[in-house]
């Protein structure tokens, strides 16, 4: 993929409310792209957005992907695949991060596939590189004994972060982002 830029979340619901997770999610993304100087975005897969797009963006988003589909109402992977799928193929973002969550485990590994990239998985912390703008992950090995770091190479560089692992940011009403549907 070429001119990437951003980080993209891919962000869950429960209930029509951003999970915990996903602004948990939302907290490592601010990290990574205010690292990188870049924007930070959230794709939201649904029936109707409803209010989550303001949400997402009270939570550090910069940009909120509103993906709306009545077939997006459920969880069905391929669907989804095929809508983040084709998100990441137009806006071509840098880094896409998951929630460990059962969605993340079984959308990464495919979403990495279909992108013709790497993923590193099960991450408790990802942060960049600044000289060379690589995201470098730390997951745990050998159960949980040892840590290792690991480099992503490739475009977009993908990781499945571990929820519980970033507290969420402050709720700020007064941030201003874009949505695009």
């Amino acid at each position: 993929m070429a001119d990437t830029q951003g980080v993209l979340i891919v962000g869950e619901t429960t209930e029509g409310q951003l999970n915990l997770t996903t602004r948990e999610m939302l907290a490592h993304g601010r990290k990574v792209a205010d690292a990188l100087g870049e924007p930070l975005a959230v794709a939201l897969l649904g029936e109707d957005p409803g209010g989550l797009p303001r949400e997402a963006i009270a939570f550090g988003a910069d940009k909120v992907y509103s993906v709306t589909d009545p077939v997006l109402k459920e969880f069905q992977i391929d669907a989804y695949l095929a809508a983040l799928t084709k998100l990441c193929q137009e806006y071509s973002p840098r880094i896409v991060l998951l929630a460990r969550t059962a969605t993340g485990r079984e959308l990464g590994p495919r979403l990495a596939f279909r992108l013709d990239t790497g993923l590193a998985q099960d991450c408790l912390e990802v942060r960049v590189d600044a000289g060379e703008k690589r995201l470098i992950g730390s997951r745990p090995v050998y159960g949980g004994n040892c840590m290792a770091t690991v480099a992503c190479f490739g475009e977009p560089m993908m990781a499945v972060i571990r929820p519980k692992t970033m507290e969420p940011l402050a709720r700020d009403d007064t941030r201003q982002g874009e949505v695009v549907r």
